[in-house]
């Protein structure tokens, strides 16, 4: 009786042990998003048309209007969670929509922890969260107001909830999972492909003969209510957008012009921006996640203490020099065997998940965030990795096996501390990311204009949301543009005075648009420069418009590419109509 008391005993202190690991990781996780927030601001142009688009919670209903473009950019969930965090907190403001995804981006911890121990075990739960805690990738986007941190909570919150359908032959948990599938959905274009993946995962389960025949029908008859539902959630934006000009097709000829066959070129362009934003909380995130899965594991299953230092060893090499994502990535091929020999539904779903992302991501231009999905997916199947190295009783050589001693313990210390040093030396040069780097220069260049710019003036926006955000946050009828010429029939639609006419540009209209920049050419004798703004970057606005070392050019030898210009529009409506 006493050693079953203690054996409970222990149980009980290993829950303890992993729920106040958990807590912790939270905890970090939280820090390391909100870290600097003072400092944070819009910097991509995303994330100024999510920002204006949530306006819709404290504009009156009559001056009620979406960014000019948003269909092209997204549906409605999460610019609608930006509207509800204005509401919130009582006003709009950059700091109000940045939370939208720190908060998300936390709860991303627990919910790949919970998603991760749930289906594969304890101690794979902790080293999945471990991971994406200190995930530098995912750190970055949860300081930013994209989309991507959202789409990637509800995405793994509907995996999980077809899986639990899955077993539980339930139509009720379909109806559930539907929505999650439908809320992924309205958070990003490409959220049917839940759907997608549950089929996958379906045909593989027939395949394989896990379930005889009649099960597998009502399986089937599940996946067809997740589809009614999620389609039933989608269907109203659907209509809104086949409503407005050019219908749904305008859509998916825009989508199309992001499609790329280049497929090998783009896959190394999306292996060099991993590398670009693995900075050393990542590189670190491998080790912390094998020591604290070795904690929370019962010590009568851990290897020997050979074993284990040599493991420590290589994941910290590894970590150091192909950096968390590269070695959580082996991590994950280590667990491949044991995920395909489970075959439990949540198995081929993390499977099959990553496979199509792998697949389908390097055929659209590479922008890093799109890959997310299938790193959260390499995250989960990292953590199974660790904890079937340490549950596995497979000797990588019988001779680590033996006894501990000594002498061998010191041959490890020491060889680990060599690969240690040159690993340090050699990645020491190796740049990391700006995770933490202020963001704010263009709310800086912004308040500088609104205090230029005169009562009643007419302000142009071509290219820049984040200005017009800005610039109605300070009382100013902003209008974003696609053209600079445009500027003629909007002025007339609004009735402004044409003597208080001004227009701000920025990259995409002096580097980027072609169009815009030729019309900028034709406007210049009607264009007197009132000021010019320096604007800085961030990494993850760097690699949208440059490859991973034109992103390093330029953070070393900085350019005035990005910055924005104020021009006051001198003549009338009749002398600039001949440039039409």
């Amino acid at each position: 009786m006493v050693k079953r008391k203690d054996r409970v005993t222990l149980i009980i202190s290993k829950s303890q042990i992993e729920f106040w690991f958990l807590g912790s990781l939270i905890l970090l996780g939280i820090v390391f998003r909100i870290w600097r927030l003072f400092d944070l601001g819009l910097i991509h142009f995303d994330e100024g048309v999510y920002a204006i688009s949530g306006l819709w919670t404290i504009t009156p209903f009559d001056d009620l209007h979406l960014y000019v473009k948003q269909k092209l950019f997204s549906p409605p969930l999460f610019f609608s969670l930006v509207g509800i965090s204005y509401w919130i907190l009582g006003e709009a403001s950059d700091k109000a929509a940045i939370l939208v995804n720190v908060v998300i981006g936390s709860a991303t911890i627990p919910l790949v922890w919970w998603f991760t121990q749930k289906w594969f075990g304890r101690g794979a739960g902790i080293a999945a969260a471990v991971l994406v805690a200190f995930s530098d990738f995912h750190i970055a986007y949860s300081r930013m107001v994209l989309t991507d941190i959202t789409f990637c909570f509800f995405f793994l919150l509907a995996l999980a909830l077809i899986a639990a359908t899955m077993e539980r032959v339930s139509f009720c948990w379909a109806i559930i999972s539907g929505i999650a599938v439908g809320a992924a959905w309205n958070t990003k274009y490409h959220g049917w492909l839940l759907l997608f993946v549950a089929l996958i995962m379906l045909v593989i389960i027939s395949l394989t003969g896990r379930n005889n025949k009649s099960p597998w029908k009502r399986l089937l008859l599940c996946w067809i209510v997740i589809t009614v539902v999620a389609v039933a959630c989608y269907l109203p934006w659907a209509i809104y957008v086949q409503i407005h000009s050019g219908g749904y097709l305008s859509l998916m000829k825009y989508q199309r012009g992001y499609l790329d066959p280049n497929w090998l070129s783009n896959l190394w362009r999306q292996v060099e921006m991993q590398l670009y934003m693995d900075g050393w909380l990542s590189r670190i995130s491998p080790v912390i996640a094998f020591l604290l899965t070795l904690a929370i594991e019962d010590k009568r299953q851990w290897p020997s203490l050979n074993r284990i230092l040599l493991v420590l060893i290589i994941i910290l090499c590894s970590g150091l020099f192909l950096g968390g994502v590269g070695t959580a990535l082996i991590l994950s091929v280590l667990a491949l065997s044991l995920l395909i020999k489970l075959g439990s539904y949540a198995c081929w779903l993390v499977l099959s998940s990553f496979g199509l992302f792998f697949l389908l991501t390097p055929l659209y231009h590479p922008y890093p965030r799109i890959l997310m999905p299938a790193v959260l997916m390499i995250y989960i199947a990292s953590g199974v990795g660790i904890g079937k190295i340490l549950k596995s009783r497979e000797t990588i050589s019988t001779a680590w096996e033996h006894r501990p001693n000594k002498s061998s313990i010191k041959a490890l210390l020491a060889s680990g501390t060599i690969l240690l040093v040159v690993f340090g030396l050699v990645m020491g040069f190796r740049p990391t990311p700006r995770t933490w780097m202020a963001t704010d220069s263009i709310r800086k260049a912004a308040t500088t204009i609104a205090r230029t710019l005169p009562k009643g003036s007419a302000v142009f926006i071509h290219g820049e949301p984040t200005v017009a955000f800005y610039l109605r946050l300070a009382g100013h009828r902003a209008i974003p543009i696609d053209n600079p010429l445009d500027h003629p029939e909007v002025t007339t639609r609004y009735n402004f005075d044409v003597e208080k006419q001004f227009l701000v540009t920025g990259i995409y209209a002096q580097h980027r648009d072609p169009g815009a920049r030729a019309s900028l050419k034709r406007l210049s004798s009607h264009l007197n420069t009132v000021g010019a703004y320096s604007i800085q970057p961030n990494d993850v606005r760097l690699l949208n418009d440059f490859t991973p070392d034109g992103a390093l050019q330029y953070r070393l030898h900085p350019s005035k590419e990005y910055n924005l210009y104020l021009y006051r529009i001198t003549p009338h409506l009749n002398s600039i109509a001949k440039y039409k």
